[in-house]
């Protein structure tokens, strides 16, 4: 299983994008916004990054919780690796 919380946001929305099965002109379409921008959310190479009021609707678009999964494993703290070691 992939580590979500060790993923970039751009790792995290492509693969909720493959997962979805859909392509950037069908999300585009989804989300109701120009396909230049849904081609700049799955650029790697694009620091350009979708607004917090954008994610909600991309899970809605995508269809999974990629994103919401995602965002709640880099809220949790990170356990220091000893006591990963200790348990």
């Amino acid at each position: 299983m992939t580590d979500l919380g060790m993923m970039t946001g751009k790792a995290a929305l492509r693969l909720a994008k493959e997962e979805s099965g859909l392509t950037r002109d069908e999300i585009a379409e989804r989300l109701g916004v120009s396909h230049s921008v849904t081609k700049r959310y799955f650029n790697i190479n694009d620091t350009y990054m979708p607004s917090l009021e954008m994610i909600p609707r991309l899970y809605l678009a995508l269809g999974n919780d990629i994103l919401m999964r995602w965002l709640e494993a880099r809220l949790q703290p990170k356990k220091s690796l000893i006591a990963a070691l200790i348990e």
